[in-house]
């Protein structure tokens, strides 16, 4: 192979990456948002299956625009008090926010 069609080939394939490179950043922001999405129900799913298991309220409750921590209400004495079970971090470039706790009852409804 000589010079000129080493350059040839090196400017085809520089041309073709700079083509498919801001296609392949969208396709991650795409993939991430979906992923943390996913992750979000997942983690509800749960906290509903765990409300039901432990016989307690649990819900979910957003702290920041970076995290949200699930919570289950234990007796104390006579009053009941909601101790924190998990925190979830999403992932960078992601916030997440929320106009409502949704808190998942032992019989497995949702208000």
């Amino acid at each position: 192979m000589s010079l000129t069609e080493s350059c040839i080939a090196a400017a085809v394939i520089t041309t073709v990456m700079a083509i498919s490179a801001p296609s392949a950043i969208q396709m991650k922001e795409t993939y991430t948002l979906q992923s943390a999405a996913r992750e979000v129900a997942a983690t509800m799913q749960t906290t509903r299956i765990d409300a039901i298991v432990q016989d307690q309220d649990c819900r979910l409750n957003v702290v920041s625009g970076v995290s949200y921590i699930i919570e289950c209400q234990t007796p104390v004495g006579q009053t009941t008090a909601w101790r924190t079970v998990s925190r979830v971090t999403v992932p960078d470039g992601i916030t997440v926010s929320s106009n409502a706790r949704p808190e998942f009852h032992r019989r497995g409804n949702v208000s």
